[in-house]
């Protein structure tokens, strides 16, 4: 039904009215996703068909997604690292969508003009890095943040859902994450993950 709606704006005229129905569309479609995307989490299991995921390949794959966004609200995207495989055992798909969840956060909180990097890690523990250069996180936060439905600003149109979405990835591929400043301002979150013995 969010297609059709979609469909159906798109062939209205660009009115204020239009372009604001447009965005409400756009966050329900966000929402469903982000509800299907808790589902999966909640019904993962170790059992699950796992292969060998590179990292870097994640990132790229974000990254040529999220890009016209990102241009789209005057930030920039980069991806560094990655230049030889960075295997772990994981569900490839699940691994994107909580790194476009940082990778959209990162855009929603950094200023115009600044660039948000992708770092993997290509030494012995397997991680991800998404530093942004935004206003970052306050260290009373660090946990709360992670909570369903919490949200750290109002102003925006997210449910609360994509932050938790990444902890359960990371913690059902036995992983962690933190957080970190970033130097001259802003949020590091890294992801880190066991090694990939084959």
């Amino acid at each position: 039904p969010l297609a059709v709606l979609r469909t159906h704006l798109d062939n209205l005229s660009d009115s204020k009215e239009v372009q604001s129905l447009r965005v409400d569309a756009e966050n329900m479609s966000r929402l469903v996703a982000q509800l299907l995307a808790m589902t999966r989490i909640e019904t993962f299991t170790t059992d699950e068909n796992l292969d060998d995921v590179d990292l870097g390949e994640v990132c790229r794959n974000v990254a040529t997604l999220i890009a016209p966004l990102a241009i789209k609200e005057h930030r920039s995207i980069e991806v560094t690292g990655g230049k030889v495989p960075v295997l772990i055992r994981g569900n490839s798909a699940s691994l994107e969508q909580a790194v476009r969840n940082l990778v959209e956060n990162a855009i929603r909180y950094s200023a115009r003009g600044t660039v948000i990097s992708l770092k993997v890690n290509e030494k012995k523990v397997p991680s991800i890095r998404v530093i942004d250069r935004g206003r970052g996180v306050a260290i009373e936060q660090r946990e709360q943040i992670f909570r369903r439905f919490k949200r750290s600003d109002r102003r925006g149109g997210g449910a609360g859902l994509g932050l938790s979405i990444v902890k359960r990835t990371v913690n059902n591929h036995n992983g962690k994450i933190e957080i970190e400043d970033t130097p001259g301002g802003g949020a590091t979150f890294i992801l880190l993950f066991p090694p990939n013995h084959g």
